[in-house]
Parts: structure tokens; sequence; C-alpha cells
């Protein structure tokens, strides 16, 4: 499952794992990996919010508030919760739709923000990563658009 992973988003998902663990949880939410992302800081993603002026230390703050109170428990077996497995199955359809034959940082970042999209469709209130996006002036499309902008870009280099 993994191979298909860019190195890039490799290390996002072991810092997403890392930030759950900092916090002292056994699940990781789409917050960690929206932490995640900010720590992989020369990669697609990070380029898109960049170009959005949207600042990595504004989101890491809003993302922490909402992580905060949490108990510290020994970490025994790490797991995804819903909303992240569910953001996995969504970076793999990210790809899909950009024709990219791989999953990259870009594909996570895309993937945040439909999840989000989904759950807050359904009422369902589980994972919060894309809507601090949200808040912070990241849509969906914003993101598509900078995200085809990115890619077309490095393809003409």
């Amino acid at each position: 499952m993994w191979q298909t992973f860019s190195e890039e988003a490799r290390k996002v998902v072991f810092f997403a794992q890392d930030e759950a663990v900092k916090i002292g949880g056994e699940v990781v939410f789409t917050e960690h990996f929206l932490l995640g992302l900010l720590r992989e800081d020369q990669s697609v993603a990070s380029r898109v919010l960049d170009r959005m002026s949207i600042s990595p230390e504004e989101i890491r703050t809003k993302t922490l508030e909402q992580l905060a109170g949490g108990a510290s428990l020994p970490v025994q077996e790490m797991s995804l919760s819903e909303g992240a497995k569910r953001l996995i199955d969504l970076a793999y359809d990210e790809a899909r739709i950009l024709k990219n034959k791989f999953i990259g940082t870009e594909h996570l970042l895309l993937a945040l923000l439909r999840v989000h999209e989904e759950l807050a469709g359904q009422n369902i209130h589980v994972d919060t990563g894309g809507r601090i996006l949200n808040e912070l002036g990241v849509t969906l499309d914003s993101a598509r658009t900078m995200v085809a902008i990115l890619q077309s870009a490095e393809w003409d280099a």
C-alpha cells in the first residue's frame, strides 16, 4: 500500500504518528496528518499553503488547540481514526483524478479538505484537520487550483 506514496508523503505519515505520540494518543487523527504536513516544509503541500499565504505557525497553533486536553496514555499500538482512514482513501483518489502515479503531500492536503467536506455534509464531527484549513481560507477548489498550477510548472520545467 505505502509503496505508491512519495518519500515526502511517507514522511508525513511518520510525522503524523509522531505527533499523535507527542500528544499522548494511540489514534492518529486528520489533525495529526495536518501537523505532519507542516513538518515536511519543502513539499508540494507546503508550497501550496505558502502560495495561499497560509501561516504554518497559525495552522499549528489552531491544530494544537483542537487537540489539547487529550489524556496521555502509554502507546501500545497506533491506529488510524475513521477520518484518517478515509483521508488515505481520498489521497489515492486525488492522485487518480490528477493522473499521478504516486501519492504525494499535495494529495494528502486535498484529501484533508475532502474528508472535512464529507463529514460536514453528513453532520458528523470526527476529525477537524480540514476544518482548520477552511477557517484559514483554504478551500478544496482553491487548493486543487494551486496544486494544478504547481504541477503544471514542474512539468513545464
